[in-house]
């Protein structure tokens, strides 16, 4: 494990058992939180235009170019929309119950890191961000992006802070903050997006020494 070769804490135990609202909080931290219950609920209306179209296009709608759209692409280009929109919320459903099962086996590794804002600037329920691990001699150990809760954004002073990371540093994994009790799933930056920005220095020593001593009862 990175973070045990780097000296930062780790705990003994699964991060389930020090930290139980982790799990709890996962599911509105997906990246398109749309409710499957919603999306199911718009699978019929989306059949039902289909069958109404094609019964335009049998009645006599054929001989008009625009209505021939309106009766076989619109239709059909909208269940296409519902089925992708549904699929991907699928797989962040099953992202959430994989992410859950790794904290409650793999322990919390607390890293300094850097945080830069990605999205756009304004009122959101989420925060898109791209989390810098950094490793003691200042370099980036791993990039990751996220979303973050506004509180957890805001309580990063100055973009900076110790944060808590669940899982291998290469691949999906679980960030957390214990200040603002939140916990958010990431998704793995290669090197070509990342980019090669240095940060504070004097800041990252102190976060350093606050990784390697950190105290999981704080």
């Amino acid at each position: 494990m990175l973070a045990l070769r780097y000296g930062y804490a780790v705990t003994p135990v699964p991060a389930a058992q020090v930290a139980p609202w982790a799990a709890a909080d996962l599911p509105s931290s997906r990246w398109m939180p749309i409710p499957p219950a919603l999306l199911f609920a718009a699978v019929p209306p989306a059949l039902a235009l289909v069958v109404l179209g094609w019964a335009w296009a049998v009645g006599g709608a054929g001989g008009s170019a625009f209505l021939a759209i309106v009766a076989y692409v619109g239709p059909v280009a909208l269940l296409i929309c519902v089925f992708i929109l549904l699929g991907s919320a699928l797989a962040n459903q099953r992202l959430v119950r994989q992410m859950r099962e790794l904290i409650e086996r793999e322990p919390w590794q607390a890293w300094p890191c850097r945080v830069e804002r990605t999205g756009e600037e304004g009122q959101a329920r989420r925060v898109d961000v791209r989390v810098s691990l950094l490793a003691p001699d200042h370099s980036v150990a791993a990039r990751h992006d996220a979303r973050f809760r506004p509180e957890t954004w805001r309580a990063m002073t100055d973009g900076y802070g110790v944060l808590l990371f669940a899982g291998d540093v290469r691949f999906n994994g679980v960030i957390a903050d214990p200040r603002t009790r939140t916990a958010h799933l990431t998704h793995p930056v290669t090197k070509e997006e990342a980019g090669g920005d240095r940060g504070n220095s004097v800041i990252e020593d102190e976060l350093t020494r606050q990784a390697i001593g950190w105290m999981f009862s704080q």
